[in-house]
């Protein structure tokens, strides 16, 4: 065996202990944020809550519990908005990032992150698809941080804390599964009274 040889082949021992340690890591939070399953939401269904949203172009849109990314990098494309998706899936955010770089989307980044700890205060627009333990913890936070005028949309469960800033939900239909069927449209005025 030549130099060159073991060169290469030390080299790929080393990008796939990385490869393997990546996906361990991103298992543990996986299994240690139990409740903060990834679930794609459609095509069909993200065209219709982004058209109900009304978004301007170069409106500020945070989306938290991302994913992928699919509802910040469609908005951004059709809409011509800025972004940032947080998620706690490295995974998710790797895919969306990489996915963000071949869209040649320049105007949106993806992090991973704790929800918890991103300001809110910066975002004109909020997307969550999360679920109904974590938005009950998040309520208070959406409470004091979000800014009069901001619009908040969740997919999938509403936010009793805010029932008196609904604006409107959407029915996404049947065919979907229960929690994927409604989205709820906050117009947050002041969601501190």
């Amino acid at each position: 065996m030549n130099i060159l040889s073991v060169t290469i082949f030390v080299f790929l021992i080393f990008i796939l202990i990385g490869i393997f340690l990546f996906f361990a890591v991103n298992l543990y939070y996986s299994i240690r944020s139990r409740n903060c399953p990834y679930i794609g939401t459609s095509q069909e269904t993200i065209d219709k809550i982004l058209k109900e949203a009304e978004l301007k172009e170069g409106q500020y849109l945070l989306e938290l519990g991302c994913g992928d990314g699919r509802v910040l990098r469609q908005a951004a494309r059709e809409y011509k908005i800025k972004g940032r998706g947080i998620d706690i899936h490295g995974w998710a955010i790797l895919k969306a990032k990489i996915l963000a770089r071949l869209q040649n989307l320049k105007n949106v980044e993806f992090e991973r992150g704790n929800i918890f700890q991103v300001k809110l205060g910066e975002a004109g627009v909020i997307y969550l698809f999360l679920t109904r333990e974590i938005l009950e913890k998040l309520a208070p936070k959406i409470k004091n941080e979000i800014w009069p005028g901001a619009l908040l949309i969740s997919h999938g469960f509403e936010i009793p804390e805010l029932e008196k800033e609904l604006l409107k939900t959407i029915e996404h239909g049947g065919g979907l599964p229960s929690f994927q069927r409604i989205t709820y449209f906050y117009k947050c005025q002041n969601p501190n009274d």
